[in-house]
């Protein structure tokens, strides 16, 4: 999917809740950059506002997705001394997808600031595979290869 669509994964964020096997999977053979991302308020906090926000100011749309629905629907905010999070009423109820989409917009919120992870230059080579890493080596623009990249 990522290679067919020509997708460039920032980091792959995850609930590393029972995934220690496939986290070990993905770290060997996706060369993607991994991160836990801890299912605590202090973390997921500002996330949960910006899609909260988002749905209510009408700049997303779930595009007539009924599994999303249905998770929004079971979704309930709670608020504790740190900030707010997503839960739901009974254990029956499914909000997988709520927290996916909350697990995604960890970095994502952030994506079109200056600040972001995606924008900054010295982790612009964490997130490259070699054969990018080598095209950028080999690119005068790198400020790698000295004035004159014909003295090798």
């Amino acid at each position: 999917f990522v290679e067919r669509h020509r997708l460039e994964v920032v980091f792959f964020g995850y609930d590393a809740w029972g995934l220690t096997p496939t986290i070990k999977q993905l770290n060997l053979n996706s060369g993607w950059p991994l991160q836990s991302i801890r299912q605590r308020t202090s973390e997921l906090k500002d996330p949960t506002k910006f899609l909260q926000t988002i749905f209510v100011e009408g700049s997303v749309d779930r595009l007539d997705d009924r599994i999303m629905e249905k998770a929004l629907l079971n979704a309930e905010i709670y608020e504790d001394k740190i900030g707010i999070q997503v839960d739901k009423a009974k254990a029956t109820l499914k909000i997988d997808v709520v927290d996916a989409l909350i697990d995604a917009l960890f970095q994502a919120m952030y994506h079109f600031e200056d600040f972001a992870d995606v924008n900054n230059p010295d982790k612009q080579v964490e997130r490259m595979n070699e054969k990018q890493v080598l095209e950028w080596f080999n690119n005068p623009e790198s400020g790698l290869l000295g004035d004159d990249v014909n003295d090798f």
